[in-house]
C-alpha cells in the first residue's frame, strides 16, 4: 500500500513514542518539575542525567545533576559528570535563549536549512523527470505492440505474448518507481519569516515565563544536552528546529552548540 507518512514525520513519531515509553523514560522524568532530567546525558556513558540533593558543611541543602549509571551502579560502570543543577539549568537557558533561539540565528540556521532544501527539491524534480519519461517510454512500448495485433500486422504468438509480459512488467517497474519517489519528495515547506519570527518569540517567552514542566515540553522534542567534565554541548535537529517553526514533524541534519568553562559558542 501507498505510505501514508513521509517517511521522515514516521521516523521522527517513532522516535517521539520511543522517548516516551515509560519502559525507556519513567513518567516522572518526562513530565516532572526539574528540567533537564530526561534530556541530560552523561558525556561519558551516554546515561541519562538524574538530580540529587546533598547538605553543604554549613547545613545548606543543594541539588545537582548526577550520571544515573554511576549513581545506580557505582563508579565501575561510569566515572559520571556531576554539575550543580541552578548552574546547567541557567547555563542551557541562557544559551538557548540569546543564541538558538535570538531572531536573527534562528533566522540564519533555517534560511540555510531551506536553500539546501531547495537544491535538494530540484534534484527530487530532475529524478522524477527521467522516471516519468521512463514510465512513458514503457507504455508507448507495449501500446504499439497492442495496435500491431490490432491492425492484423502481427500475430499473438508465444514470442510476441512473452515480450508483451516484459513490456508490462518494464511499465509496472517504472511507475512503481515514479510513484515511490513522489512519495519520498512530499511537500516542501516555504520558509515564512512570520512564522519564524513568532516561533522565536515563542520559545522565549516559555524559556523566560513558564513552568519547568512546559519548558520540558517543548525543549525535549527539540534538543539534547550531554554534560561532560569542561564543556556541555547542546545538540538539536535543523529539521525538527525548521518543523517546529512550521508546526510539522520532522529529523535530520544536526546543529551543535557547545558551551565551554569561561564562554559559550555556537558553531
Amino acid at each position: 500500500m501507498p505510505a501514508i507518512l513521509e517517511q521522515a514525520v514516521f521516523a521522527a513519531a517513532q522516535a517521539k513514542l520511543a522517548a516516551n515509553n515509560p519502559r525507556v523514560s519513567p513518567v516522572r522524568a518526562i513530565s516532572g518539575p526539574i528540567l533537564l532530567t530526561s534530556i541530560a546525558t552523561c558525556s561519558h556513558c551516554g546515561g541519562g542525567m538524574t538530580q540529587r540533593t546533598g547538605t553543604s558543611a554549613t547545613g545548606r541543602v543543594y541539588a545537582y545533576y548526577t550520571c544515573a549509571t554511576k549513581a545506580q551502579k557505582g563508579q565501575t560502570a561510569c566515572k559520571g559528570n556531576t554539575i550543580p543543577m541552578a548552574h546547567l539549568d541557567e547555563l542551557v537557558l541562557k544559551v538557548l535563549r540569546e543564541k538558538l533561539f535570538a531572531p536573527e540565528r534562528l533566522a540564519a540556521l533555517l534560511t540555510a536549512l531551506a536553500a539546501k532544501r531547495s537544491e535538494r527539491a530540484e534534484a527530487q524534480n530532475t529524478r522524477l523527470v527521467a522516471l516519468q519519461v521512463e514510465a512513458d517510454n514503457a507504455r508507448e512500448r507495449l501500446q504499439r505492440l497492442y495496435a500491431l495485433v490490432e491492425d492484423g500486422l502481427a500475430e499473438m504468438d508465444d514470442l510476441l505474448r512473452e515480450r508483451i509480459s516484459i513490456l508490462k512488467a518494464d511499465r509496472e517497474k517504472a511507475q512503481a518507481a515514479l510513484d515511490r519517489a513522489r512519495r519520498e519528495v512530499g511537500g516542501e515547506v516555504a520558509l515564512d519569516p512570520e512564522k519564524i519570527a513568532a516561533f522565536s518569540k515563542l520559545m522565549r517567552d516559555v524559556l523566560d515565563n513558564a513552568d519547568n514542566p512546559t519548558r520540558k515540553a517543548y525543549l525535549r522534542s527539540l534538543l539534547n544536552v550531554e554534560v561532560g567534565p569542561e564543556k556541555i554541548l547542546i545538540t538539536g535537529s535543523r529539521e525538527t528546529l525548521y518543523a517546529a517553526a512550521n508546526a510539522r514533524n520532522s529529523s535530520g541534519e544536526i546543529v551543535q552548540f557547545s558551551v565551554g568553562a569561561k564562554r559559550m559558542w555556537v558553531a
